[in-house]
């Protein structure tokens, strides 16, 4: 986007965008690369330069002390050398999922990257993170806890991976955290890695991208802001109300930006459950054929010809000759059935090169076919695809709860997790044709 493009955007969210000053335009243009939505307006590009600077001045404040061992009896807090290999501990880390009410006063050691982190004086609490699961970590300094260490504590940056060791305590009141009933008071606090200014907060990935209307109404309330600082009088005021504009923009994560580092965005509780959810419903879709006797096969995704008719392929080059990625393993399936292999299913990519008029195109995706031998009924077809569902839901239910409590709670329409789970597996049942796992 041009400084022409931009100057547009910005007569758009601000009107009367004379009043803004020439210095806050032109960090607003500077910093266009931060601008996380586009339609929301500079206010929320120049509110994330703003956070990255004053992160950046937090980095530059926090003292690094240098450890060497995580277990060194005098140093109890500080950034670990690289260890290389270079040592064994007796350290057995656990998991915050499995941390609850149950291991009160006991003593465990956990490595997670810092979710949240907020100092205020002699105290210091923080969120850590290990995958879906999240708790809290509760500094106070003390006769046991200098206040160098909460300080060191205060000042290590978001998504830093840390080890701790600390005492499990009852809190007297619910934490806004998945082990909500438990924190951890620390004895030992190391950084293992520090992490560096992030392109976007996590916090922010997790919010969902704003509709026409919000976009619309975030444009009007900075429109309203910039003309109520415009009608003050005094230098001070006016700065004082354009500021406050800003800071009351909206910062979302447009989709580009959340691909292009999707190794921090998904990191976000929803995208992280959903990818479990994923390799779940895979895992017991195995399980339950191999249970009935059925053989996993691996069929060729590259094929002279079309596989199946009804949609087109992706057609390629091979050495000369022509080739189209496999749009189904329908063809092998049946090959198997009258190889006498009685009962086959194969978990694989589908590749459909159809260029339907919808937002998300399913043009790869995960594939979950199976073909058997019928002796006398389709019933008994029909039976097997119940009988799988069934199992699927009861697994996932039984052992991936939390999961779907994170996606309830984080995702941006909770009832569309569910709803989506079903329509799709019913829909395979009505149609006996494959589930998309790219669709959860």
């Amino acid at each position: 986007m041009d400084k022409i493009l931009l100057e547009e955007e910005l007569a758009q969210t601000y009107p009367n965008h004379a009043t803004v000053s020439t210095q806050v335009k032109q960090q607003m243009l500077r910093y266009v690369g931060d601008l996380p939505q586009p339609g929301i307006g500079f206010a929320a590009a120049y509110a994330a330069q703003q956070a990255k600077q004053k992160k950046g001045q937090q980095l530059a404040e926090r003292q690094v002390v240098e450890v060497d061992h995580p277990e060194s009896k005098e140093a109890i807090y500080g950034d670990l050398a690289l260890m290389n290999s270079a040592f064994k501990t007796e350290r057995k880390f656990e998991e915050i999922s499995a941390l609850d009410k149950s291991r009160v006063g006991s003593t465990v050691w956990v490595r997670a990257r810092v979710h949240a982190n907020r100092g205020k004086g002699k105290s210091c609490f923080m969120v850590l993170r290990k995958g879906i699961a999240t708790v809290q970590v509760a500094m106070f300094a003390s006769e046991t806890m200098p206040r160098e260490m909460v300080k060191y504590a205060s000042k290590i940056s978001l998504e830093s991976v840390v080890d701790v060791q600390a005492d499990i305590q009852a809190t007297p009141s619910p934490t806004n955290t998945t082990q909500s009933d438990i924190e951890l008071i620390p004895k030992r606090v190391y950084v293992v890695s520090a992490a560096t200014i992030l392109p976007f907060k996590i916090e922010d990935a997790m919010a969902p991208e704003p509709t026409e209307e919000e976009v619309a109404a975030a444009k009007a309330a900075a429109a309203k802001a910039a003309e109520e600082a415009a009608k003050k009088k005094g230098k001070g005021k006016k700065g004082k109300g354009k500021a406050q504009a800003d800071n009351n923009a909206t910062i979302t994560v447009g989709q580009k930006l959340v691909l292009d580092y999707r190794w921090l965005s998904v990191r976000t509780p929803a995208a992280n459950a959903i990818l479990r959810v994923q390799s779940a419903v895979g895992t017991y879709f195995r399980q339950f054929f191999l249970e009935r006797g059925f053989a996993e096969i691996h069929t060729p995704k590259l094929t002279p010809g079309v596989s199946e008719g009804g949609a087109d392929v992706f057609r390629l080059d091979y050495f000369g000759r022509d080739a189209c990625l496999a749009q189904s393993p329908q063809l092998y399936k049946q090959m198997a059935i009258m190889a006498d292999m009685q009962r086959v299913f194969e978990v694989g990519p589908v590749f459909r090169a159809e260029n339907s008029n919808t937002h998300r195109h399913m043009t790869e995706f995960v594939g979950l076919d199976f073909e058997m031998e019928i002796y006398e009924h389709y019933h008994e077809l029909l039976k097997t695809l119940s009988d799988l569902f069934i199992f699927i839901f009861k697994q996932i239910n039984e052992k991936h709860a939390v999961s779907f409590v994170v996606l309830y709670c984080y995702c941006f329409c909770p009832v569309a997790v569910v709803v989506l789970l079903l329509l799709l597996l019913l829909a395979a049942a009505v149609n006996n044709t494959v589930i998309s796992s790219d669709t959860f």
